[in-house]
């Protein structure tokens, strides 16, 4: 699962929706994607105000997903440079995330086909086919539907906020053109959005600066990532980020989806919950991780009781 994961974070940067040909509403999504949570009992986290800018960066720092909506009200109506720019930031994280998360259900959902592929063969080929069998078929079936529109949902909502953050990008260029925190929203704003030669624009201005600056260092791996997919080079610059800001969330979160092996995400993984437990990833990924590393270390075990 790790490979197949860094594999399409790799990917060119938007979540496509399954090809089903079906719609689905902003409002339709996020009453998806609440079912989804229920279902895994995860509890919805009641509004909460920030209270003062520290709060607000202290979120955006943790990568806090869930408390996002509380960080995009405190912003409202207030101008600014560093209120816009934060605010395009904001909605520019929400959007990656939802990404993200779209990507695992998809490798998620493609795991499930396989498997349903498999039991169907078994059922076709006239094999004893046991009802523990015709219930892994139903269950694995049901991961197909519900992964496929968990995917659907979660590109519809990155796309919502892509939109919401480019919209705000848009007014912080128009109004604050020369300001360094302009540039770097913009830069943040053309990467989501693929116009590399603008992006390259902004990250000039930052070419004396940026190999000191944790923040910067994480556009380069989402750029190493989405221009070039180079795991590898990706995986340096995330490292580099954490040295210079060991509290980067999102990038500890992006260095457990690009490992190569499962010993690799499973120490990354340790290392993000220790950091914010209650992370998407952690709640999502995490699960299949441990089960896999656990399975992998009984392999292990097995082959060297098995050695002379």
């Amino acid at each position: 699962m790790c490979v197949a994961v860094s594999v399409v974070l790799g990917c060119a940067g938007e979540a496509r929706s399954p090809a089903t040909g079906a719609t689905m509403t902003a409002g339709e999504a996020r009453d998806v994607v609440a079912e989804l949570q229920a279902q895994r009992g995860v509890k919805p986290r009641p509004p909460q105000a920030v209270a003062s800018a520290e709060e607000l960066i202290d979120i955006v720092a943790r990568d806090d997903v869930d408390r996002f909506e509380d960080a995009a009200r405190y912003l409202e109506g207030k101008g600014g440079v560093d209120a816009i720019t934060m605010s395009a930031t904001v909605e520019l994280l929400w959007s990656d995330a939802f990404l993200t998360v779209g990507l695992v259900a998809r490798e998620l959902g493609r795991r499930a086909e396989v498997e349903v592929s498999r039991l169907q063969t078994k059922q076709d080929s006239g094999r004893e086919f046991t009802s523990d069998d015709k219930q892994r078929l139903e269950q694995a079936t049901r991961r197909v539907e519900v992964n496929a529109k968990a995917e659907m949902a979660l590109g519809v909502l990155s796309r919502e906020h892509l939109a919401s953050g480019s919209e705000v990008a848009r007014e912080a260029l128009r109004q604050f053109p020369g300001d360094e925190r302009t540039y770097r929203v913009a830069a943040f704003y053309y990467l989501s959005t693929g116009t590399w030669g603008r992006y390259d624009d902004c990250m000039a201005f930052f070419k004396d600066v940026e190999h000191d600056d944790a923040g910067l260092l994480f556009l380069r791996a989402l750029e190493a990532l989405r221009r070039r997919s180079s795991r590898d080079e990706a995986r340096g610059l995330l490292t580099q980020a954490l040295t210079k800001n060991p509290r980067l969330v999102r990038a500890q979160a992006k260095l457990v989806l690009i490992q190569e092996d499962i010993d690799a995400s499973y120490a990354e993984l340790m290392r993000l919950e220790a950091m914010a437990p209650g992370h998407p990833v952690v709640r999502i990924t995490g699960p299949l991780i441990k089960s896999e590393y656990e399975l992998s270390q009984s392999f292990e075990r097995a082959r060297g009781s098995a050695s002379p």
